[in-house]
């Protein structure tokens, strides 16, 4: 008897952890915007070249976060999104009529196809936006993360 009610209490555990598992990948593709979700791939990434057309001011409703322009290259134009870490002298180069190569993926978000960039090349310069995950990289500079110097004031180890 013992032990059916062992085994009847690990089923139930393993019932409870399977339904709470896809409540909670139910509730991840519930909160984030539609494809963001998708797992960022190297075999998916693709590289277009061609002229910005528009660098709005204001960021539209549903759009991800950071700098988003528009681009067009000889199939058609769309929108890039450049993440919210490039520095000054990137995001001044960035204008209508410059020319653009970006390297990332297409995601359809809230209704609208973005290409994620993960490089970035406008005026000669490359920048890395995204690392070979998909993840933002911190402090954009011309050659991707920029090394920190971090001062401190300790002296020797723990005591």
């Amino acid at each position: 008897m013992l032990r059916r009610r062992a085994g009847s209490v690990v089923f139930a555990v393993l019932l409870w952890m399977t339904a709470w598992t896809g409540a909670v990948a139910q509730g991840r593709r519930g909160s984030l915007p539609n494809g963001a979700h998708q797992a960022w791939t190297a075999a998916n990434e693709v590289t277009l070249g061609g002229q910005i057309t528009d660098v709005p001011t204001k960021r539209a409703a549903g759009a991800p976060a950071g700098l988003n322009f528009a681009m067009s290259g000889s199939q058609h134009s769309l929108m890039v999104n450049a993440g919210a870490n490039l520095n000054e002298a990137i995001r001044s180069r960035i204008k209508a009529g410059e020319a653009v190569q970006v390297t990332g993926v297409m995601r359809s978000i809230n209704g609208q196809e973005y290409l994620l960039a993960r490089t970035l090349t406008v005026g000669g310069t490359t920048v890395h936006v995204r690392n070979r995950n998909g993840f933002p990289v911190r402090e954009m500079g011309t050659n991707g993360p920029q090394p920190r110097t971090v001062k401190s004031d300790l002296k020797g180890g723990a005591r």
